[in-house]
Parts: structure tokens; C-alpha cells; sequence
């Protein structure tokens, strides 16, 4: 379980990573286009240090939920 979450948390960075860039690159910027990469790739880093510290998941499922809404919202175009 704990080399899954990790490889779990490598692909969220890079997702997250990719979505970033992406952003970054559109000429058209957006708070939210911008804080929605950013909290998936502190997930990512979180669920790599969740092996270490269990309580971390907590704080993950926390920043799920905000990813989640913070998603919705950007997605409104």
C-alpha cells in the first residue's frame, strides 16, 4: 500500500505539474486556473509524506475537498 500511494503521489505531481504549465502558458489568467494545479501538486507531495506520517491523510482529504471545489469553480467558463 505504501509504494502505491506513493506512485499515486508521483503521477498527481506530474498532473498537476502539466496543468500548471498549461496555465501558465494560456493568455487568458485565472486565480482559480492557477490555485487548482498548485493544490493538486500539494497533494501529490502529500500522499509521498503520508507514508511517513499518517496524519497527513487527513490533511489530504482536506485539500481533496478544496481541489474539488476549487475545480468546479474554474470549470465555469
Amino acid at each position: 500500500a505504501a509504494v502505491a500511494s506513493i506512485i499515486f503521489g508521483v503521477l498527481i505531481i506530474i498532473k498537476g505539474a502539466k496543468e500548471l504549465l498549461e496555465c501558465l502558458k494560456a493568455k487568458k489568467k485565472n486565480i482559480f486556473d492557477l490555485i487548482a494545479p498548485i493544490v493538486t501538486i500539494i497533494i501529490g507531495a502529500m500522499l509521498i509524506a503520508g507514508k511517513f506520517l499518517d496524519w497527513f491523510f487527513i490533511v489530504v482529504g482536506v485539500v481533496f475537498i478544496i481541489n474539488g471545489v476549487l475545480e468546479l469553480l474554474g470549470k465555469k467558463k
